[in-house]
C-alpha cells in the first residue's frame, strides 16, 4: 500500500504480521529463528548486535552487519529462510516481524 504524502511523494505504509513476530536472545552465541516466509522485516534490537540472513543453519558473528538498538526494516535476501543474531558488547533481544507493504 502507498500513501501519497502533502508534496506528491509516496510514503511507503507497512502492514504487520504480529502473529508471525518472533524473538531470539542475544547473547555471545549466535542464536537464529525463521523469517516465516516474510519478503520484509522490521527488526527491533534492545541492544547493539551484529546480524546475518541465511538459510536454517546461518550463524552470526561480530563480522557480520552490525545493528545499531533501535528499529531497522529489510528486504529479505531471496535465498533467506532465517536470521541470526549475536551480542556486540551487552545481551538483549532480537524481535522480527514480518510486514506487508
Amino acid at each position: 500500500m502507498r500513501v501519497l504524502e502533502t508534496h506528491g511523494g509516496v510514503v511507503p505504509v507497512f502492514i504487520p504480521g504480529h502473529a508471525d513476530q518472533t524473538s531470539t536472545s542475544t547473547s555471545g552465541t549466535s542464536a537464529a529463528v525463521s523469517l516465516n516466509n516474510a519478503y520484509i522485516v522490521r527488526l527491533h534490537a534492545t541492544e547493539d548486535c551484529f546480524v546475518k540472513f541465511g538459510d536454517s543453519t546461518v550463524t552470526a558473528s561480530a563480522s557480520d552487519m552490525p545493528m545499531d538498538s533501535g528499529i531497522e526494516v529489510f528486504g529479505v535476501p531471496s535465498a533467506a529462510t532465517h536470521i541470526a543474531a549475536i551480542q556486540s558488547s551487552t545481551s538483549g533481544t532480537l524481535t522480527v516481524t514480518p510486514i506487508e507493504s
